[in-house]
C-alpha cells in the first residue's frame, strides 16, 4: 500500500470508525421479524469514542425518550463498535486506542454494568472496527482494519469471559463484520478493495473459513457497513465513495452472493445500516449530509425503494443508527453535536419523524438497546422536606394519585435549606445552613426501601451556609461506583465536593474542595450526564460553570461568569442536557442559557418574565417549565421551545399555589408537581397535564415542619 493510500485509510477510520457499531441483535440484522408490541425498549447503552465513558439510559417505552441513569467510565479510550449478546447478559465494547475488546456484565434489573476481567487484546494490535455476534451467543468476531483480518473468539456463557480461537485472512482495510441468521456464514465489507468476503463458520468452533478468496464479491466504491435481512436472504452494503447502496441475494446453500440489480443512489457517504425488528425497512446513514433515509424492502427480490418523505435531519456527523427493539422508534448517534436524536417510525410506510434529542457525553460513537417483556416503570414511593424552622426533614408516602401521608420527622442540622436524593432512592441528603457564622454541614441518610425511614450515615462538614445541593449520576469504575454530592456554600463564596459511599451513604470530602466559586452562590444544578455543575451567584447576578472531572473536582470552564438577572437564587439543567434556566428573585425573571456540548459555556437565549421566582422545574420530556412565584403565590407555566429552550407562557398559566412557595420538585414519575410552601409550613401537590403541561391541585395540603426550604420524591426505576 502506497503513503497516499495509507494516509486516506487513516483518515477514513478515524471518521467512520466510531458508526461502525452493531445493534444488540449482532450481526447486522440476524434475527427473525418480531411483531410490533411483543416487546419492550428497556435500556440504551452509548458508547462515547473521546473519554470512553458508556453512558447508560433508561428508555420510556410509550414515548422513545432516554431518561440518564449512569456512566461507565471504561478503561481503554476511543470506543469503536459494540456489541450485546442474544440474552443480553454481556455487552462487548472494542476500543482503537487499546486495540482490546472490553466485557460488561449487564445487570437485566437496574441496567448497570460491570466490568469482567481486564480486557481482551486484539493480536497485532489490529484497530477492531467492528464487532459481530453469532446467533448462537457463543462466538465473538472482531475486524482487524490495520491488520486485515477478523479475530474469533469463543464466549463463556457463564461469565462472558473471551477465548482467542483464530484470525482469518480478510481484504485491504476491512471495515465492517455482518453474520446471517443461521450462524453459519460472515460477510466483511473490504474497502480498499471494493468487494465482500464471505465465510464459513465451523458448526463446531466457530472459526472462519473464507469461501473462494481470489473470487470475492464485488460492490460499488468504498464499502463500509453490511447488514443482512431478518430472512438471511439478502445481503445490503453501503458503499461510502460512491454514494450508493448494494443488495445481494445470498446463496443458503453455500453462503455465496449475487448482486440483485445495479447499486441505487443513497445521500452523501452513505455508513451505518439498519432493519427494524419487523423487517419490511431498512435505514441508511449518511454521515456526511447529517442525515438518514428509509427503504422499504421487497419480501420477495429483496430490493430496495425509498420509503415516501423518508429522508430525516440527524444531529452534526451521525455516525450510527439503531432501530429499538419494539420497531417503534430509531436512534441517531451523532458525534460532533454529542448528542442522540430520536425518531418516531410511521408503521405503515417507515418514514421516521424527529421526536427530541438526548445529549450524550464526548463524541457518541453508537447505540445498544436491550428489550424485555415489560417497559421501564419509575414509582414514586417517598417524598421529603428541608424545615428550615425546626432542624427537622419531614417524611412522607407518596399515594397512586401523588397524595401524601405523613411518615416520621427525622433530626437534620441547624436550618436545613435544600435536600436531594441519588438516583436509585437508597440515600438522601440534606444541606444545613447553621447560623450563618460557622460552617454548615451536610448529613446523608440512607432511605429504608420499604417504609421510607430515614437512617443516619453521619454529616460532613460544609462550607458557611450550605443552602443548595446536587447529586450526580453514578458513575461506575472497574473497581466500584462512584457517585457525587455538591453544595453551594453561600456564606463563603464556595462550592464543596463530596464522593459518596456506595454501601452506605456516608460523605467523604473530595481532593481539593471547598472551591472557589462566585460571589453568594445560592443555587446549583448539574446537567444529566454529570460532566457540568451551573452555580447561581445571587450577589453579582450571573451563573458559574464548572467541568466535573471523574474525581469529583470542579474546574471552571470557558467564559465564566454568564450573566443573567437580578439576585438569581435557583439554577436547574433541563432533563435533555441542552438547557440551563436561572430564576432571577430581584429582577422577577427567568434567564434561559444553551450549553456548548462540548465545552459547558453558556449562551443567553433570552428570558421570560415571573414575579420574585424562587425555585425551577422542568417535567421530563423537557416540554414545560415551572416557576415558584413567591411575589404572588403561584406557580407560572412555560412551554419550552424543543429548538431554542426559549420559554412561553402556557394557557392557564400562572396557577394559583400556596403561600410562599419555596421550592418545586417533580415526582420520578413526571405526573405530579410537589411546592414546599414555606408561609403554611405545607406541601401542595399538582397532577401535571403531559399534553399541555397545565396544573390541577390535588386535593388537600399536606403538613411539614416549620418553614420548608425544599422537597424531593424518591422512587424507583423497575
Amino acid at each position: 500500500m502506497n503513503n497516499s493510500h495509507k494516509n486516506m485509510v487513516v483518515v477514513l477510520m478515524l471518521i467512520l470508525a466510531a458508526s461502525l457499531l452493531l445493534t444488540h441483535c449482532g450481526g447486522g440484522g440476524g434475527s427473525e421479524p418480531a411483531p410490533q408490541g411483543s416487546v419492550y425498549p428497556r435500556y440504551a447503552y452509548v458508547a462515547n469514542s473521546t473519554d470512553g465513558v458508556i453512558s447508560v439510559y433508561t428508555v420510556d417505552a410509550a414515548t422513545g425518550r432516554l431518561r440518564y441513569k449512569a456512566n461507565v467510565n471504561s478503561p481503554a479510550m476511543t470506543a469503536a463498535a459494540m456489541v450485546m449478546d442474544p440474552a443480553e447478559k454481556f455487552l462487548y465494547v472494542a476500543y482503537l486506542g487499546s486495540s482490546q475488546i472490553w466485557v460488561f456484565a449487564v445487570d437485566a434489573a437496574t441496567g448497570l454494568l460491570s466490568t469482567v476481567g481486564s480486557g481482551y487484546a486484539i493480536p497485532g494490535g489490529g484497530l477492531p472496527l467492528s464487532l459481530a455476534m453469532h446467533p448462537g451467543g457463543k462466538y465473538l468476531y472482531a475486524v482487524s482494519a490495520a491488520t486485515n483480518d477478523v479475530t474469533s473468539f469463543s464466549i463463556n456463557s457463564a461469565t462472558g469471559e473471551l477465548t482467542w480461537l483464530d484470525a482469518a485472512t480478510a481484504g485491504n482495510t476491512p471495515q465492517y463484520i455482518a453474520v446471517e441468521k443461521t450462524g453459519r456464514f460472515a460477510y466483511v465489507a473490504n474497502y480498499g478493495n471494493n468487494n465482500i468476503s464471505t465465510y464459513r463458520i465451523d458448526a463446531g468452533n466457530g472459526t472462519l473459513t473464507e469461501i473462494n478468496p481470489l473470487s470475492r464479491t464485488a460492490t460499488d466504491t468504498g464499502p463500509v457497513a453490511l447488514t443482512v435481512d431478518a430472512s438471511g436472504r439478502f445481503l445490503y452494503a453501503s458503499n461510502y465513495t460512491a454514494n450508493t447502496l448494494s443488495v445481494y441475494t445470498i446463496d443458503p446453500s453455500t453462503g455465496g452472493l449475487a448482486a440483485a440489480g445495479a447499486p441505487i443512489p443513497a445521500g452523501t457517504h452513505p455508513g451505518r445500516l439498519s432493519i427494524e425488528p419487523g423487517g419490511k425497512f431498512l435505514y441508511a446513514l449518511n454521515t456526511e449530509s447529517n442525515s438518514f433515509a428509509a427503504y422499504a424492502i421487497d419480501r420477495a427480490t429483496g430490493l430496495l425503494s425509498a420509503a415516501s418523505g423518508s429522508v430525516s435531519s440527524a444531529g452534526a456527523a451521525p455516525r450510527a443508527l439503531t432501530p429499538d427493539p419494539s420497531g417503534k422508534f430509531v436512534y441517531a448517534a451523532n458525534y460532533t453535536s454529542h448528542e442522540i436524536s430520536l425518531f418516531t417510525i410511521d408503521p405503515a410506510s417507515g418514514a421516521p419523524t424527529y421526536s427530541g434529542v438526548m445529549r450524550a457525553q464526548r463524541n457518541p460513537a453508537g447505540i445498544v438497546i436491550t428489550k424485555g417483556a415489560s417497559p421501564v416503570v419509575y414509582t414514586s414511593k417517598f417524598a421529603y422536606t428541608a424545615n428550615s424552622g425546626d432542624t427537622t426533614l419531614s417524611g412522607f408516602a407518596v399515594a397512586g394519585g401523588g397524595a401524601l401521608s405523613p411518615l416520621a420527622s427525622y433530626p437534620s442540622g441547624t436550618s436545613p435549606r435544600s435536600v436531594a436524593g441519588n438516583g436509585s432512592g437508597a440515600f438522601l441528603f440534606a444541606a444545613n445552613a447553621g447560623n450563618g457564622a460557622n460552617p454548615g454541614t451536610i448529613s446523608a441518610y440512607s432511605i429504608d426501601g420499604s417504609s421510607g425511614a430515614l437512617s443516619s450515615a453521619g454529616t460532613a462538614t460544609a462550607g458557611i451556609s450550605p443552602v443548595s445541593i446536587a447529586v450526580s449520576p453514578p458513575l461506575i469504575l472497574p473497581n466500584g461506583m462512584r457517585q457525587f454530592v455538591f453544595a453551594a456554600n453561600a456564606g463563603s463564596n464556595s462550592v464543596s465536593a463530596y464522593g459518596v459511599n456506595a454501601a452506605t451513604g456516608a460523605l467523604s470530602e473530595v481532593s481539593g474542595s471547598p472551591f472557589p466559586g462566585g460571589p453568594g452562590p445560592n443555587g446549583i444544578a448539574l446537567d444529566p450526564t454529570g460532566r457540568f455543575a451551573y452555580v447561581a451567584n445571587y450577589i453579582t447576578g450571573c451563573v458559574s460553570g464548572y467541568s466535573i472531572t471523574l474525581t469529583g473536582a470542579l474546574s471552571p470552564i470557558a467564559g465564566n461568569p454568564f450573566i443573567a438577572g437580578t439576585q438569581p437564587i435557583a439554577v436547574i439543567v433541563d432533563p435533555t442536557g441542552r438547557f440551563v434556566y436561572a430564576a432571577n428573585y430581584g429582577s422577577g425573571t427567568v434567564s434561559v442559557f444553551a450549553i456548548d456540548p462540548a465545552s459547558g459555556t453558556l449562551s443567553s437565549v433570552g428570558g421570560a418574565f415571573a414575579d420574585m421566582p424562587v425555585s425551577i422545574a422542568i417535567d421530563l420530556s423537557g416540554r414545560f417549565a415551572y416557576v415558584a412565584n413567591q411575589g404572588s403565590d403561584s406557580i407560572s407555566a412555560y412551554g419550552i421551545d424543543q429548538t431554542t429552550g426559549a420559554l412561553s407562557q402556557i394557557a392557564g398559566s400562572p396557577f394559583s399555589a400556596c403561600s410562599l412557595p419555596r421550592s418545586l420538585s417533580l415526582d420520578p414519575a413526571g405526573k405530579v408537581l410537589y411546592a414546599a410552601c414555606y408561609g403554611t409550613s405545607t406541601v401542595s401537590a399538582f397532577t401535571v397535564d403531559s399534553g399541555t403541561g397545565a396544573l390541577t391541585p390535588i386535593p388537600g395540603s399536606f403538613s411539614t415542619g416549620a418553614y420548608p426550604t425544599s422537597v424531593f420524591v424518591a422512587g424507583t426505576a423497575q
